[in-house]
């Protein structure tokens, strides 16, 4: 009754609506108020009475307190938490839009791609330039490792790099202040095609370029497609002009018999061996594995002329559809250079009907078997595995086709272990396999009238997220599809949302824990004292319960109070962050559990504001990227504006409206001149007017049209052309868009090409051996006059006939011939010939044919060889028949000799060898072995021996020799160093040919060698001695020549100044001149005569060496002073000339001859004085303790080449001889120092570097004093 009572309920109400803080209040002192009055009431057990009830009271404020921290707690950070996990779920539903978006652009460019290949030429450079430009970067992740200790694939350590850091620029910066370092991801640029075809009709590939196959072959046969898994031939069949077939994913499939991760553990308990390079490709749950290689196509047909005429296939490489989800992550900001699935944040596709297309563990992607064609078993729930494996029916497809599709997705069923072992078969196909149905059976639901969204659910014990998106493509077979191309999928896990809201709760808790440790030390502390008071106290107990009621309603009021307003805080923050004020921070300034509790607050806020700043930044990036696309759209109307090709905007009736550039440099027409002329005018014969408007009208009713036409420029001139024509409508109007190309280049290599076709079949017909062409499609187009004389069939019979007929005039039935070998490895057909070589694409073979001559039959050779035009493309192939009849009776004949050849091989003098072309001895005479250190020849050619027997001295020889061998055929008496094998060296004349097989092929080397050793060390003498006298000769004529020249001058200049001197009219320092100049003359006369005569005497050994002591420092400044007037007289002052005379050395005295020692050095100064142009002359002397005295003479002059080092002392000789007017002299001085030298019981030399100086040294030894 009491409960029910409207005065209680209202005062209860009223309590419920107050604040903790006045609650607090309330309660303490009514509890405070109820304790007085019983002491009051109660006398001696009233004291007892206090102690529990104020104990029962403690405890129960402490609970209360305690939990309204952690309610309060756990309510702030969950709504946190699914703020947060909004917020990333419509982040991530707008990521995988846009790598859905992404996707589809992707392929709509390789529509345009495909479709703009169907507008180029045919030519093999069209193509080949159009799949080598066509490229894309793939990630190329780093090297893996396995680690043996932690089970997991480890990527190689690279050496640590210096720490990218930025510093605050400046303190107004400094709040929140972040920089990220630039993230650097290793690519590579691979084709994005890895196969752009042409076939014709019937199926037939005529153009072929990529990686997958370089043969043409016929892709009407599905063992002759990819993998043997396509048959779009027959779907493409009712395709019309700029219609798209796209084909499924086609790939061959990547098993796997571990799933996870690929390590030792998971292969032993998979009873597998531990080869992750032969299992599939799953990231980093296995970086070494293999990757699935898989191809989409793309084929629209080719029309010449209006007319299909074939097909444009272009393989797209699966590759690059992974690159788009492998690397994709949901975490913000997460980098990756491998695919990672082993979290739950990673990306992959659905094909439109529930295939697997796209998954970092390629395991998952079904593909198909290359030895059957079908498409492999997907993985299978158990039950539904042994059903089929009871069905007895091998294909797993065949059997799928009785189970219904999306069987059970409520039931979650365990995949088969048994076929994922036996098979290793993993594909996934959601129509029938349990566990991604059961899993992603509402992604299906979702997008199945193309709309986007995400769910979660709870899988490997954490709830995942999954962002499901259509991809927006809907070319061919995805047309019909709301769905589009396939599914995008990213699957994210949920706590990666909200790490930080989950930290900080954890670390409330923590504080709360420790605020209840607080409170439960001061609960016991407040039980013992009012035991003790109870006890002590109660006489007085009136008092003390006054003073203790006041007190505690102070406290109270003061806790509450305190409690409260850090609550309200605490609510306040909450409310601010829910509103997404995340600048906003709660003030702290206590350090107590409070405090911490705010400070983890303020914490989580900084990391919602750097996730809320980051998705602004995401939001600044696509509006850049939006920019970037409006730049594109420019730079591809400027592509259009300079077009290679003409373009022009005209009505249906021809009136030109508008032109590009091109068009204008193609006609001569201004875009004003432009506009008073028509499609019709432009026209010129043979081509009417009245066919332009047909050709107009035709593009309009069909859309486009497309043909050869002949143009009239502004001057007149008749301009060929390919004209394709498009309607296309403005504003309600139609117009035609007409792309102009001139061929007049390629009309002048049509004509180019009748010509050197004529000109070949010309040369075809005047060949001596009988030859036949064949084209591409086996059918005669030459069979020149030679064949005629040899089969008897006329050319006229033979042009054009095909079906293996040209077999019948050899043969006298259809059938192949040596011909078809080419590119066909027939066994039975080779076996038809004999001695059938092969060499590059050649093919030689030998056969005797009766019907040949009438009857009479012949044995020929016949060659076969490939035409190949300039783009390495056989366009047929040519066969030459040449009768070798009599060479086969000259072999029978050559046997009859052969007998004959071995008595003289045996008995002759002359050594005859056989050897390889690698100097192994095949077979060689008693002479030859004698020769080369042998008793018998057997020894040479025995076992033990069997190996190369160098007998050259210099092995590099052999090479030179067998090298000229090769081009000449045979070399006649050559003269080689050979070695026997006692080591003694030997001189042979050899002669040689080279033997070769009737296909010219080499065989061996044969020759035979004669000892002449004596008679060319004699040679070797005679050859010397005529050098030397010659050189000899040649020197001396020199040298006189030169002396001649020597002698002559300085006479002439005495004699000319002599006759001046009579002159009576001649001023007196004119005649001081003349003197001086007639002095000088005849000194440089006497100077060459005395070379003369010392080079006599040293000749005949009379010149005589008269030693005295005498001070060498002296000797030196008289050449000195010498030489400084030999400078000012060759007009060389310039010239710097340094005497380096230490002062301590300027006593030394030797005992040896002085005059010669002057001679020497003045010869040497003197030389470094003639051929120093610029820069400096030094000399002196040094001492060598225990040898004797060192001159050296340095220059800077044009130094001595190294060729001329060890001539420079021979008589005659002289630096730069050819030009020795140049700086004169007799080429004596060198020679004359070094005898001089000799004579001294001393030597002389240098050191020399061409155009930088010479440094010469002279050492007399003596007693230094």
């Amino acid at each position: 009754m009491l409960i029910r009572s409207p005065l209680l309920s209202r005062i209860l109400h009223w309590i419920n609506s107050l604040p903790i803080k006045s609650k607090l209040i309330l309660l303490l002192t009514a509890i405070n108020l109820f304790a007085i009055l019983a002491i009051t009431f109660i006398t001696l057990n009233g004291a007892d009475s206090l102690k529990n009830s104020l104990l029962s009271n403690l405890e129960n404020t402490f609970q209360q307190n305690k939990r309204s921290y952690q309610e309060l707690s756990h309510k702030a950070i969950q709504n946190h938490i699914n703020e947060l996990d909004l917020e990333y779920q419509k982040y991530i539903e707008h990521y995988g839009n846009n790598i859905a978006n992404e996707i589809a652009q992707f392929l709509y460019q390789r529509d345009d791609d495909l479709l703009l290949l169907a507008n180029l030429p045919l030519s093999n450079k069209n193509f080949e330039n159009f799949l080598n430009q066509r490229t894309s970067h793939i990630r190329i992740q780093g090297e893996y490792f396995y680690d043996e200790i932690f089970h997991k694939w480890k990527i190689k350590s690279t050496p640590p790099q210096k720490s990218d850091t930025i510093p605050i620029p400046l303190e107004q910066n400094e709040h929140f202040f972040n920089y990220n370092p630039p993230y650097s991801i290793n690519t590579r640029e691979i084709p994005i095609y890895r196969e752009i075809s042409f076939f014709d009709l019937s199926g037939q590939e005529k153009i072929k370029f990529g990686d997958i196959s370089n043969s043409l072959n016929n892709i009407r046969y599905k063992k002759n497609t990819y993998i043997q898994s396509e048959n779009y031939f027959s779907e493409i069949q009712n395709l019309k002009k700029g219609e798209i077939y796209i084909s499924q994913l086609i790939g061959a499939y990547v098993g796997s018999r571990i799933r996870g991760i690929y390590n030792k553990e998971n292969a032993k308990k998979a009873g597998a061996n531990f080869n992750p390079e032969k299992s599939a490709f799953a990231g980093i749950e296995n970086p070494k594995g293999k990757r699935f290689e898989g191809i989409i196509r793309l084929v629209t047909p080719y029309y010449q002329n209006n007319i299909k005429i074939g097909y444009i296939s272009i393989a797209l490489n699966h590759r690059h559809i992974q690159e788009f989800t492998d690397y994709t992550s949901p975490i913000m900001g997460e980098k990756r250079d491998i695919p990672n699935s082993e979290t739950a944040n990673y990306c992959y596709i659905w094909s439109n009907d529930g295939l697997i297309v796209s998954h970092p563990k390629n395991y998952y992607i079904m593909g198909y078997d290359p030895q059957t064609g079908k498409r492999v078993a997907p993985w299978m729930d158990h039950e539904l595995y042994e059903k089929w494996k009871a069905s007895k029916i091998t294909d797993a497809y065949t059997f799928l086709k009785s189970i219904p599709k999306w069987q059970n997705p409520k039931q979650l069923k365990k995949p088969s272990k048994k076929q994922q072992l036996d098979s290793a078969q993993m594909g996934l196909d959601m129509r029938y396999s349990n566990e991604p149905m059961w899993t992603g059976y509402g992604l299906f639901q979702i997008t199945k009238n193309g709309g986007s969204g995400s769910y979660q659910y709870y899988w490997d014990k954490k709830w995942k997220l999954t962002a499901v998106s259509p991809i927006p493509y809907y070319t061919g077979r995805y047309a019909k599809s709301k769905r589009g191309f396939g599914i995008v999928c990213l699957g994210a896990d949920v706590k990666e949302f909200h790490k930080a809201a989950i930290a900080t709760e954890q670390k409330t808790g923590e504080i709360i824990a420790k605020g209840n440790e607080s409170m439960n030390q001061s609960l016991d502390q407040s039980r013992n004292y009012i035991l003790n008071f109870a006890v002590s106290t109660k006489k007085n107990f009136g008092l003390i319960a006054a003073i203790v009621f006041i007190l505690v309603i102070l406290v109270s009021i003061g806790i509450s109070v305190y409690l409260s307003s850090k609550l309200e805080n605490l609510i306040i923050g909450t409310k601010e962050f829910g509103k997404e004020n995340f600048s906003y921070r709660i003030p702290h300034k206590s350090r107590d559990e409070i405090g911490i509790l705010e400070a983890a607050f303020n914490l989580m806020a900084d990391k919602l504001q750097a996730i809320y700043n980051k998705q602004k930044q995401t939001q600044k990036n696509l509006i850049e990227q939006n920019a970037k696309l409006e730049y594109t759209s420019y730079f591809l109307n400027q592509l259009k504006e300079h077009s290679p090709d003409a373009i022009l905007v005209h009505c249906p009736n021809g009136e030109i409206q508008s032109i590009n550039k091109t068009c204008e440099d193609l006609l001569g027409y201004s875009r004003e001149e432009i506009l008073e002329v028509n499609i019709q005018t432009l026209s010129t014969p043979p081509y009417s007017q009245e066919e332009a408007l047909e050709k107009i009208k035709t593009a309009l009713n069909r859309g486009g049209n497309e043909f050869e036409w002949c143009l009239q420029s502004k001057s007149g001139k008749k301009i060929p052309s390919i004209v394709r024509m498009r309607k296309i409508v403005v504003e309600n109007e139609d117009y035609v868009l007409s792309f102009i190309t001139d061929i007049r280049k390629r009309k002048k290599a049509e004509t180019e090409l009748a010509k050197a076709h004529r000109q070949l079949t010309d040369i075809i017909e005047f060949l001596p051996d009988a030859t036949f062409v064949i084209d591409k499609e086996k059918k005669v187009i030459a069979w020149n006059r030679a064949l005629e004389d040899m089969t008897f069939i006329s050319k006229s019979d033979m042009l054009g006939k095909g079906n293996y007929e040209y077999s019948i005039p050899f043969y006298g039935t259809r059938r192949p011939i040596l011909i078809d070998l080419i590119g066909n490895d027939d066994s039975a057909l080779k076996d038809k010939y004999n001695n059938v070589s092969e060499k590059g694409q050649y093919i030689m073979g030998e056969v005797y044919v009766p019907s040949l001559y009438g009857g009479k039959g012949a044995t020929v050779r016949v060659t076969a060889s490939p035409l190949i035009n300039e783009k390495g493309k056989m366009y047929g192939a040519i066969e030459s028949v040449r009768d070798i009849s009599h060479l086969k009776e000259a072999e029978e004949n050559l046997k009859k000799s052969e007998e004959k050849f071995r008595t003289i091989f045996d008995q002759g003098v002359l050594g005859i060898f056989q050897t390889t072309l690698d100097g192994k001895f095949i077979n060689i005479n008693r002479a030859l072995a004698k020769m080369i250190g042998y008793d018998h020849p057997e020894e040479v050619l025995s076992s033990a021996n069997k190996k190369t027997h160098e007998i050259y001295l210099y092995p590099e020889r052999r090479k030179l020799i067998i090298d000229k061998l090769m081009k000449v055929g045979k070399l006649t008496t050559y003269s080689e160093k050979l070695r026997r094998k006692t080591g003694e060296i030997w001189t042979g004349n050899i002669n040689a040919r080279l033997v070769r097989d009737s296909f010219q092929n080499p065989l061996y080397i044969e020759g035979f060698i004669e000892d002449v050793t004596a008679l060319k060390e004699y040679e070797e003498q005679l050859i010397k001695a005529k050098h030397k006298a010659e050189e000899s000769d040649r020197l001396k004529s020199a040298f006189l020549a030169n002396m001649s020249h020597e002698i002559r001058t300085p006479l002439n200049g005495i004699l000319g100044f002599s006759s001046l001197l009579t002159s009576d009219n001649l001023k007196p320092e004119k005649k001081d001149k003349f003197i001086n100049i007639i002095n000088q003359n005849s000194n440089q006369l006497v100077r060459i005569i005395n070379d003369i005569l010392d080079f006599s005497k040293i000749e005949i050994g009379q010149l005589v060496i008269n030693k005295t002591k005498f001070n060498v420092a002296d000797l030196l400044n008289e050449i000195y002073t010498a030489s400084l007037e030999q400078l000012n007289e060759k007009t060389k002052s310039h010239l710097q000339l340094i005497l380096d005379l230490k002062p301590e050395l300027s006593e030394i005295q030797i005992n040896s001859d002085r005059v010669r020692i002057k001679q020497i050095l003045s010869n040497i100064v003197e030389n470094a004085i003639k051929f120093t142009l610029e820069g400096s002359i030094s000399f002196g002397f040094d001492i060598k303790e225990n040898i004797g005295i060192q001159f050296f003479v340095q220059d800077t002059g044009i130094g001595i080449p190294p060729d001329m080092s060890k001539e420079i002392f021979g008589r005659f000789r002289q630096v730069e001889e050819d030009h020795t007017r140049n700086y004169g002299g007799t080429g004596l001085g060198l020679s004359i120092s070094k005898e001089l030298s000799k004579l001294l019981g001393g030597k002389i030399w240098f050191e020399s570097i061409r155009n930088e100086g010479t440094i010469f040294y002279v050492l007399i030894p003596n007693q230094i004093k």
